[in-house]
């Protein structure tokens, strides 16, 4: 099912195969959406000061700067950005550290198509996300 909107995403991961599966998800879900991408951490502060963007999604290994110093940057300078941390790496420290950065929800790249699709829909209503599903605060 797709939805009709004009949402706008910056997705930031290294590997563009990622970035590609990731952005072909999203206008199949989001019809109409603008997406744009970063491949580094830099490229991904530099794109998320130019424009306000409805929900950023960001790896965290990434080379020039990861995703943690990247989400500070960003969250220090725009507080209201919807973050959502997409990774392969999943740890209780590395949550922590993301969910303390103001990040909104956590999920894996191996988590199924309905997964990531509930996860981007939570984070764009403003509520957490992480374990595949809606959390009131993430309890780490």
């Amino acid at each position: 099912m797709s939805e009709k909107n004009n949402f706008s995403f910056l997705i930031a991961d290294d590997h563009v195969l990622i970035r590609r599966a990731i952005s072909g998800l999203l206008s199949h879900y989001f019809k109409g959406c603008e997406i744009a991408t970063a491949g580094d951490g830099l490229e991904l502060v530099s794109k998320a000061l130019e424009k306000d963007f409805d929900l950023i999604m960001a790896d965290i290994r990434m080379p020039n700067m990861d995703g943690i110093e990247a989400v500070k940057k960003i969250k220090g300078a725009k507080p209201h950005s919807k973050i959502l941390v997409i990774t392969a790496f999943d740890d209780l420290a590395l949550r922590t550290t993301m969910f303390n950065n103001g990040v909104k929800g956590f999920i894996s790249k191996s988590d199924s198509e309905e997964i990531i699709i509930a996860s981007v829909r939570a984070v764009l209503m403003g509520k957490y996300f992480m374990d595949g599903k809606e959390v009131s605060k993430p309890s780490l």
